[in-house]
């Protein structure tokens, strides 16, 4: 038995000496290094027991088992934590700290065992040459406290795995065959240390069994691929980026790299685990002094730095030097840059397409419908006055078709703004009532309007837009709707003090629209169905718009209809409110008494009035005198503005109607020159701007540009005579109705 022992003692250090340098060459992960520590034990146990089996002496023998206990105390707790990297289940870190402390003082203690016996109370040895050492011995306390305490590792490595099973059943599920591997092992070692020191105490198997099971739990780990032992696929997914990643210890060691840092910086050579990487090539010194966020360039490719800690609990051990590969990145922002800027370019174009089309496509429509309604005004067959009334109905759809079009345009490019002024709520409604009553016509056809007395009269917000909303819906309704009723009907809900939520429903008898074509209405250039619908007007945009306007505005729309029944349109605008002055009875008001109070002209001459009509159309320029004819006033016309400036040294005049855009100088830019001479005869004189291109923010813009007020093409003769009445100087105002 003696020579069995003495070669198995053999054989175990050479297997825990191989176990030993072969995790010594792999990548310390935390796995491995708790495997290293294992074989480092065991390799010290097998130590302990070959230098006893081979003494010479008693006290050689003796001094081999002591240096057993250096590696044979801590296995079991390395065995432990093991356990708890496969179940997931974590030791608190005083415990940890108790257990070495603990098994550090058994190590003391069987050292110190000579001066106190309480280890061992008797030891000796019968050297026999060419066996093994024959121990006689005779157990301490403290040695079965040493058991015992291996016996409560035992019991926390089961408490350990019925956590995991109970907590974890997928982990446990998974690694089941692994974890009771390692429980066979420690229970194999436990079983025969016993033996080993109570049945036959003649000699010590630990070191024996110590290096059997941890060569078979090495087998088992690679086998069922528990621990990230095997670097490979890691080390395959990082040589798949154009990143550059260096992996260095806290004294600035290689630990690893991908395969793009070692073409980089030429270190195939260099590389290797445990190298200083200071010193070597100023390149990489370069590298190494990068911190993070700063950027690093390399042949056509720049990199950014980022610095990340290699952590052990809370302490860092390395870093990873990681430069993220942003060429394309920088490529791609570049070129996103230039589209932007592109796409900016191309919209500050298209607004000003748009503006001079408005212009152009408006300046002729305003030469149409002003000169038919001379016609109207001074025609006297009625055929020629039918004629006319045919040309402003046929005009007016122009206009509203045009309208939408470049109302969309606009939207698209985000260049509608809200405006933000107060404006009377009863006089909008009473002309969306006059509007739709003239849209009806000879319908049998219904109009009712249903105004909550209580709301807030005097409201703040884009007034124009309002209308727009609401009357792009009732004009649908008058168009698809032939006989039965219209019923308008506008109510509030309070928000807080100072705002409101409009609630506007629009209810008709009209043709009604199907459930799955209800989606259609709110997309551009999309019309029903003519089969389905009958003849179908405009371009599709007026309800597209209204959402878009409405979406802007923070508001919404909803749509309930039946095919052959009708359509209700319900619409929320948030508004703020001016006055909490109440709009009182207006339902009361009937259709007729709004029409004529709206209509009504306050008639007026004017033969002392010296009015200046600058506009680069002669035709427009006529138009302008012509609608105001009967006023008696006296007209002087400029085709320019240096025309204008030129006759405003010469002659006083009273009123300037001034042309917004105009080729050889602007409307703006010749009033800003009349502004800066007082030389003239017209200072201080009102200056109306005339324009094709007003929107929702005109008023604000010709008055931040000094204008005293302006009027929008094609002119409304009712308001144009409004607003020349409301700026002459009274004392040169006669009233004759």
């Amino acid at each position: 038995m003696g020579h069995v022992m003495l070669i198995l003692s053999e054989l175990s250090v050479a297997f825990a000496a191989i176990l030993f340098l072969y995790l010594c060459f792999k990548i310390p992960t935390k796995e491995q290094q708790l495997l290293h520590l294992v074989s480092t034990c065991t390799f010290i146990l097998a130590l302990g027991g070959a230098i006893t089996a081979n003494a010479p002496t008693s006290r050689v023998a003796e001094t081999g088992l002591y240096i057993s206990y250096f590696g044979g105390a801590y296995i079991g707790f390395c065995y432990l934590l093991i356990l708890t990297l496969l179940t997931h289940i974590k030791i608190p870190k005083l415990i940890e700290v108790i257990i070495c402390v603990v098994n550090l003082g058994f190590i003391m203690c069987a050292l110190t065992n000579p001066t106190h016996h309480l280890m061992y109370r008797g030891i000796a040895y019968a050297i026999i040459k060419g066996e093994s050492a024959t121990r006689f011995v005779t157990f301490g306390p403290v040695f079965y406290v040493y058991a015992g305490w291996h016996v409560l590792l035992l019991f926390i490595a089961f408490h350990i795995i019925r956590t995991c099973r109970l907590k974890k059943p997928v982990i446990y599920k998974s690694m089941r065959r692994i974890i009771y591997a390692y429980v066979f092992a420690c229970m194999t070692a436990f079983g025969l240390f016993v033996y080993s020191n109570s049945i036959d105490a003649r000699y010590d198997y630990s070191g024996i069994v110590f290096c059997i099971c941890s060569y078979f739990l090495l087998v088992m780990t690679y086998r069922f691929r528990t621990l990230p032992l095997n670097q490979g696929t890691r080390d395959a997914v990082l040589d798949t980026v154009d990143d550059i990643i260096v992996g260095t210890d806290h004294l600035n060691r290689y630990i690893f790299s991908n395969k793009h840092a070692k073409d980089v910086f030429d270190a195939h050579d260099f590389f290797a685990y445990g190298i200083t990487l200071t010193n070597i090539t100023e390149k990489l010194d370069k590298f190494l002094s990068l911190k993070d966020g700063d950027s690093y360039t390399e042949g056509p490719n720049t990199y950014i730095c980022s610095i990340v800690d290699i952590m052990n609990g809370s302490k860092s051990v390395g870093k990873v030097h990681w430069l993220k590969n942003i060429t394309m990145e920088q490529s791609f922002v570049a070129e996103t840059i230039r589209l932007k800027e592109a796409a900016e370019a191309a919209n500050i174009a298209k607004g000003q397409f748009l503006a001079h089309m408005s212009h152009e496509i408006r300046t002729p429509i305003n030469a149409i419908l002003g000169l038919n309604e001379l016609t109207l005004r001074e025609a006297k067959e009625e055929n020629i006055l039918d004629y006319a009334e045919n040309i402003k109905i046929s005009g007016e759809s122009l206009l509203t078709i045009i309208n939408d079009i470049l109302d969309y345009s606009k939207l698209e490019s985000g260049k509608i703004q809200l405006a933000h002024s107060d404006y009377d709520l009863a006089i909008m409604i009473k002309d969306l009532v006059v509007s739709t009553q003239t849209r009806i016509g000879e319908k049998e056809i219904k109009f009712n309007t249903i105004i909550d007395p209580t709301l807030p009269r005097i409201l703040k917000g884009d007034a124009v837009r309002v209308k727009q909303v609401i009357m792009n819906v009732l004009s649908n309704a008058a168009k698809y709707t032939e006989k039965g009723h219209i019923d308008l009907k506008i109510s509030y809900e309070p928000k807080d003090d100072t705002n409101i939520l409009l609630k506007i429903a629009v209810s008709d008898t009209g043709i009604g629209i199907k459930e799955e074509d209800i989606p259609k209405l709110f997309e551009r250039f999309e019309q029903l169905k003519r089969k389905d619908y009958g003849a179908l007007e405009g371009t599709g945009l007026g309800m597209s718009i209204t959402k878009k306007i409405l979406d802007i505005m923070g508001g919404a729309i909803l749509v309930d209809s039946k095919v052959g029944e009708g359509s209700s349109f319900y619409m929320l605008i948030p508004q703020e409110v001016s006055s909490h002055e109440n709009i009182g009875e207006f339902g009361n008001l009937s259709i007729k008494n709004a029409f004529a109070k709206t209509v009504k002209r306050e008639r007026f001459t004017a033969p002392d009035a010296k009015v200046l009509v600058v506009d680069d159309n002669k035709i427009n320029r006529r138009l302008a005198i012509e609608l105001l004819k009967e006023t008696k006033m006296q007209f002087f016309e400029a085709e320019s503005g240096p025309k204008m400036l030129e006759m405003i040294k010469e002659e006083h005049y009273d009123l300037i109607l001034l042309d917004h855009r105009m080729p050889e100088m602007s409307g703006v830019d010749a009033l800003e020159a009349m502004h800066k001479d007082n030389t003239h005869k017209c200072v201080g004189v009102p200056v109306v701007a005339m324009t094709a291109d007003a929107g929702a923010n005109a008023k604000e813009y010709f008055l931040a540009s000094g204008f005293t007020d302006y009027i929008s093409k094609p002119l409304n003769p009712l308001l144009y005579e409004e607003l020349v009445l409301k700026i002459l100087p009274k004392e040169l105002v006669i009233k004759t109705s």
